[in-house]
């Protein structure tokens, strides 16, 4: 898999080269599809053209001689997000098939997993699943007002000279800021 990202990056240099474009401008987004690409994630995350990861589930699961199940597909997917979240790349997918695009309550079901699994969107194979796509992905109402609530409270705490508070019960600290900053970003992202 080293080197696929090797050529992947020697032909689009290349391309660059032919076109005048200065090299290493054009970033890929590697698609994860096989299980001989899991070991190494890291790699293909890490590599400099790497813009983010995307989770292939049909084709993951026929190199596992798999069906296209949650129980199949959820270890593959997340170490591909945890790849691409080490290296504070975006990670797009969700577990299950994306082959029935017509049966949009189980594919909103499963980006809403995948949102709170910390997926940040997904590819799709029809136009009809964007709307879904950003359903799914868009923090709820509730969610975004919750991360408003955190991020006021953390900056009063903050200056106060405290690194910590609470919200009705609840403790508020840097984890819980920089997910309440996650969802406000995401927010944002699907709002322009």
């Amino acid at each position: 898999m080293r080197a696929d990202m090797v050529d992947v990056d020697t032909l689009m240099s290349s391309f660059e080269e032919r076109r005048g474009v200065r090299r290493g401008t054009i970033p890929v987004l590697p698609l994860i599809e096989t299980v001989e690409a899991l070991p190494h994630l890291d790699d293909i995350a890490a590599h400099s053209r790497t813009m983010g990861l995307a989770f292939g589930p049909e084709d993951m699961a026929a190199s596992m001689g798999a069906k296209v199940t949650e129980d199949a597909l959820v270890f593959p997917a997340k170490m591909m997000l945890y790849a691409a979240k080490r290296v504070h790349l975006p990670a797009y997918g969700f577990v299950g098939s994306i082959a029935d695009f017509s049966d949009k309550v189980a594919l909103l079901a499963r980006c809403s997993r995948a949102y709170d699994l910390g997926f940040d969107g997904a590819l799709g194979i029809h136009p009809s699943q964007v709307p879904v796509f950003n359903d799914g992905y868009m923090p709820s109402d509730a969610d975004l007002n919750f991360a408003k609530s955190v991020v006021e409270a953390f900056e009063t705490a903050k200056a106060n000279g405290k690194g910590a508070t609470s919200i009705k019960g609840k403790m508020i600290d840097k984890p819980v800021l920089d997910r309440a900053l996650r969802t406000m970003k995401m927010q944002q992202r699907f709002a322009k």
